[in-house]
């Protein structure tokens, strides 16, 4: 299997996740991070682009900013893996290690407020 097969079958886990066809639902999983970060001001899910925005609080610290970058990317890895089979295929376990599963923008305001863009 190459990159793109293994991309599009993560694609499908995503896709699948919104009709609760699998284990859980991706985009109230990372919706949900807002519970324990008080530094997110407003999250909101575009399902049709397959985005997720989280809209932060005026000055958050670097420290809070990567804590929760690595909180996106552990929810991201955990949901992964509890919804597809690995078949004794190192590759996608690659992939999903790498990061690549997904798509992430970083948009930094004029008046201090930062926006995460997370594009599945």
């Amino acid at each position: 299997m190459d990159l793109y097969a293994n991309r599009k079958q993560i694609q499908k886990i995503y896709n699948n996740s919104i009709y609760d066809n699998i284990k859980g639902n991706i985009y109230t999983e990372l919706s949900e991070l807002r519970i324990d970060n008080d530094c997110i001001k407003n999250v909101s899910s575009n399902i049709i682009n397959k985005t997720i925005t989280f809209e932060l609080e005026n000055g958050i610290s670097d420290k809070k900013f990567s804590k929760l970058i690595d909180e996106i990317k552990n929810t991201v890895k955990s949901f992964i893996k509890k919804n597809i089979s690995f078949d004794q295929n190192n590759e996608i376990e690659e992939l999903i290690e790498s990061g690549l599963c997904y798509d992430s923008y970083f948009i930094n305001k004029e008046d201090g407020s930062k926006t995460i863009i997370i594009q599945l």
